[in-house]
């Protein structure tokens, strides 16, 4: 029996891509076996590492026989849902846990354990806990391991590092300064021991690093959108630019009337909160882009920003306008968030989406009723952003992007 025909006996077409990667799984000789999903957004990931946990039974003659197969999923839970129901279906047994609850000492994995890792990056970098705690289990545990991510090369270099330490640990064997004297362009940081990264010495980026890996299962984007720019003139003004002061407590509640911006980082988040309201609220001209911006989207809309701050100021605008809309934000809960997904997704009169990047993970679905994202305040990774894009585009190997659009407002 094919490995197509036991998933469509349970009502479940494959791709070519997971079928492929699930007969290199049950065929691959070397155990405990280690591999990474790197597919784009909504391309299956949870299906395939289920699918592949399933079929790890016993072989014989072209049949596959079912045994009890359990493995620790851990995952966002906005997603855990998702994982359960397809769970089911592949009859895996499954223990579902946050990131936030692995990387907990006392939190044990047993070593014949098999784990599932969805959102890799969140086990954070290379000085993680998460990752050293996955690092460890990968090089001492018996269980099975699939990570998968839309966006393995978060952090690029560094996020290779850690793919390639849980899939094929003699590769970065000498750490993580080694593996970027060995595969990087590197110069000198005058501020750490570790250098600064300006690419890799033989491949054109993290992408193409890692996608060439024999155990780096890579799908990518068959869609893309090229993002349009709202250039707005700057506002932050001359005592600011020169001395870092702070005259308007809208930007940045404090005790006093005026302040020195006491950091780099303060003077990024301040700057950013300049250019798009003042104490009054947004400022007109982002009202005017903006306004003109949604009513010409085709359908429901996105409003992302990487700042809560600036976010909140959409928020009270979209509130002054009655307009209906919901809100996904790093403070809210599980439940919070699948309850304003599904007003978003289901209620016609709900027509926008706001959100930090909180809404990048656990948000399928947003593609079906959403062509048109806004970015209110840019992030600095390209892969939080390519991933964040990733929610509007279309899942289908023969789907239609034409429709969809990105604008992002910048100041100059």
């Amino acid at each position: 029996m094919s490995i197509s025909t036991i998933f469509i006996q349970r009502g479940i077409s494959l791709f070519p891509y997971q079928e492929a990667f699930m007969t290199t799984w049950i065929d691959m000789e070397e155990r405990p076996r280690r591999a990474c999903l790197y597919y784009r957004t909504g391309a299956g990931k949870t299906l395939t590492a289920l699918g592949a946990f399933m079929l790890s039974s016993v072989k014989t003659a072209d049949t596959f026989i079912g045994k009890d197969v359990g493995a620790l999923v851990i995952a966002p839970p906005s997603t855990h849902a998702s994982w359960q129901a397809v769970a089911d279906i592949c009859k895996v047994k499954v223990e579902l846990i946050s990131h936030a609850k692995f990387r907990q000492k006392d939190y044990l994995v047993p070593r014949s354990m098999s784990i599932i890792v969805d959102e890799f990056h969140l086990l954070g970098g290379a000085k993680g806990q998460g990752f050293k705690k996955i690092k460890q289990i990968a090089k001492t545990g018996q269980g099975d391991i699939i990570i998968c991510s839309a966006t393995p090369n978060y952090n690029d270099a560094e996020r290779c590092y850690c793919v390639l330490s849980v899939i094929d640990p003699p590769r970065v064997h000498g750490g993580f300064l080694q593996f970027l004297m060995s595969n990087c362009i590197t110069r000198v940081n005058p501020f750490s021991a570790t250098p600064l990264v300006d690419g890799f010495i033989h491949y054109k980026n993290a992408e193409e690093f890692l996608s060439t890996h024999s155990r780096v299962h890579f799908v990518p984007d068959i869609h893309s959108v090229e993002i349009q720019d709202i250039e707005l003139a700057s506002h932050v003004d001359e005592a600011f630019e020169k001395f870092g002061l702070v005259t308007n407590r809208a930007w940045s509640p404090v005790s006093r009337e005026a302040y020195i911006s006491s950091s780099s980082m303060q003077t990024r988040h301040l700057q950013r909160r300049m250019n798009v309201f003042d104490e009054h609220g947004l400022r007109p001209e982002v009202i005017e882009q903006l306004e003109m911006l949604i009513q010409n989207a085709p359908s429901k809309v996105l409003i992302y920003s990487t700042s809560a701050v600036i976010l909140a100021e959409v928020q009270k605008f979209f509130i002054s306008q009655k307009a209906l809309f919901s809100l996904i934000s790093g403070s809210s809960s599980t439940k919070q968030k699948e309850g304003e997904l599904s007003r978003f997704l289901f209620d016609d009169d709900v027509y926008f989406l706001l959100g930090t990047a909180a809404m990048a993970t656990g948000t399928d679905g947003i593609d079906k009723v959403a062509d048109t994202l806004i970015i209110m305040d840019d992030t600095p990774d390209d892969s939080a952003r390519k991933q964040l894009i990733g929610r509007i585009l279309p899942r289908g190997a023969d789907s239609d992007a034409s429709k969809k659009q990105v604008y992002r407002f910048v100041f100059v």
